[in-house]
């Protein structure tokens, strides 16, 4: 295919990107050009991440913004926060395209300072990312847009099972309880005691409780659908298993609703989206079920003891969760076909 889109991706030996990677080295319309490292630098990439030892021809290079930014259309970084300041500012000065992964475009300077511990070194350009879930906000990309801001793998999750909910005026936004587990995926591919298998098989604990760095981002980007203060107790937990998200959200309706109702808003908003799925009635969605893909499954239940709604949403957070959303945004950049290099089944067993 003539014309192709020169992709390069910073970060690309984490989870994150060899997820992004391994969807867009078969794409015909990618040409991947560049692969920057800072610790394998001049190494085969199949030698790094050996699963790609089958399709990879690539030869991880040296760190340069600069030099890798001049001959890519589009940059994905899935990278921690603080890496992206220079890719960015390169990316700004030569008109190219960046998919930032990590956290350095979802918040506001201030906030990025008290939850992530780090001034913020282009701040002017916060305002000129969009941060995009494209079931509720892709309408957000517009011609000019050059900087996305990819959502967090929790708050994709949570927020797709909250947004339609607050913005139909139908539940209580200042006492929302998140409960949720992820996959030991999500705390990347860097040795870490915890997440050794001795550690963590059999086990399950919550971390970050009251004070997780994904809570404002939530808050943030749901306000947009309320009047009232959007307030959020999250606490989430490391499970025995290698990907998946499960997010089950506590709510307080304010109206006299039946369950059916409930999931009928959400079938409605949802309805034209192929990734968003609402189960019927008694079908609890499973991580299982997503794994591998770009699917979020949610369901409701009214508890008629208290009378509180229960929400459930499922993704698999390198998928939905990182690089098959960020792929989803590039589509949307490149006026492509939003399915396309995410359009897989989810993988059983």
């Amino acid at each position: 295919m003539e014309n192709k889109i020169k992709v390069s991706i910073f970060g690309a030996t984490g989870y994150t990107g060899i997820e992004l990677y391994r969807r867009l080295k078969v794409r015909d319309d990618i040409e991947i050009v560049d692969l920057p490292s800072k610790s394998s630098a001049g190494k085969r990439y199949s030698e790094v991440v050996s699963s790609t030892i089958s399709i990879s021809d690539e030869i991880l290079i040296e760190w340069n913004p600069e030099k890798t930014v001049k001959k890519s259309d589009v940059i994905f970084t899935a990278l921690p926060h603080g890496e992206t300041f220079a890719i960015a500012k390169a990316c700004k000065t030569y008109g190219k395209k960046l998919i930032d992964i990590g956290a350095d475009y979802r918040l506001d300077k201030e906030n990025y300072k008290k939850w992530y511990g780090l001034n913020h070194a282009e701040a002017k350009l916060i305002d000129e990312a969009v941060y995009c879930i494209p079931e509720l906000n892709r309408d957000s990309i517009k011609a000019g847009t050059w900087l996305i801001a990819n959502p967090g793998c929790y708050p994709t999750s949570v927020q797709l099972g909250l947004a339609p909910l607050i913005e139909a005026g139908i539940i209580e936004t200042k006492n929302i309880i998140v409960d949720a587990k992820s996959g030991v995926s999500g705390a990347g591919r860097g040795l870490k005691l915890a997440t050794l298998y001795s550690e963590q098989n059999e086990n399950v604990n919550a971390y970050g409780v009251g004070i997780h760095r994904h809570k404002p981002e939530m808050e943030k980007h749901l306000q947009k659908y309320s009047d009232e203060q959007v307030k959020i107790m999250f606490t989430p937990h490391l499970m025995p298993m290698t990907r998946g998200i499960h997010s089950t959200i506590y709510t307080t309706l304010k109206k006299d609703i039946s369950e059916d109702e409930v999931r009928q808003i959400l079938r409605v908003k949802y309805k034209d989206e192929y990734f968003v799925k609402v189960l019927d009635k008694g079908i609890m969605p499973h991580t299982k079920w997503v794994y591998g893909s770009n699917f979020c499954h949610i369901n409701v239940v009214l508890d008629q003891d208290t009378g509180n709604l229960v929400i459930l949403s499922v993704i698999d957070n390198l998928v939905k969760g990182a690089s098959g959303q960020a792929i989803q945004n590039m589509n949307i950049l490149f006026g492509i076909d939003e399915k396309k290099g995410v359009e897989n089944i989810p993988l059983i067993p």
